[in-house]
């Protein structure tokens, strides 16, 4: 299948990057933004409609004004990755709706409700579920290390 198919026009495959000179970038998507700046997504939802708000609500509640504005553009996908949100629908008239994984972190029933909901959403994106496996029981390298993984 082409990229062109796949959707990914200006995506090449890591040995063809390699090969083009560039850096070789993992297959495997990955949230660009923290388990923390999710959860702040996660909060202004709750703050703005409970379990579920409208785009421009959680917008305003995050001080944002336009949807261009990284952590719009990044952290909503990030929290998305991590299995708190759910979008429905784009734009002015989307809205994000909270997975009950966000609500156990949003309003646990105990600290320790919280705790492991948060364990849970770090281990939902692909990349932080093989990098925990092959480092369980190991020390993890550093910031550096972990990028040339």
């Amino acid at each position: 299948m082409s990229n062109v198919e796949t959707g990914n026009e200006g995506a090449q495959s890591p040995e063809a990057a390699q090969a083009n000179g560039a850096k070789a970038r993992s297959e495997t998507p990955y949230p660009y933004f923290g388990l923390g700046k999710a959860i702040e997504i996660v909060e202004a939802v709750r703050r703005a409609g409970g379990k579920e708000a409208p785009n421009a609500d959680v917008m305003r509640e995050l001080n944002l004004t336009k949807a261009a504005d990284r952590l719009w553009a990044y952290g909503v996908p990030a929290a998305t990755y991590f299995g708190l949100i759910e979008r429905i629908g784009r734009g002015e008239e989307g809205r994000i709706r909270l997975t009950e994984l966000a609500l156990r972190i949003a309003l646990p029933g105990s600290a320790e409700e919280k705790r492991a909901a948060k364990v849970a959403a770090f281990k939902a994106p692909e990349l932080y579920t093989k990098l925990l496996e092959k480092f369980a029981g190991a020390p993890v390298p550093s910031k550096d290390g972990l990028k040339n993984i």
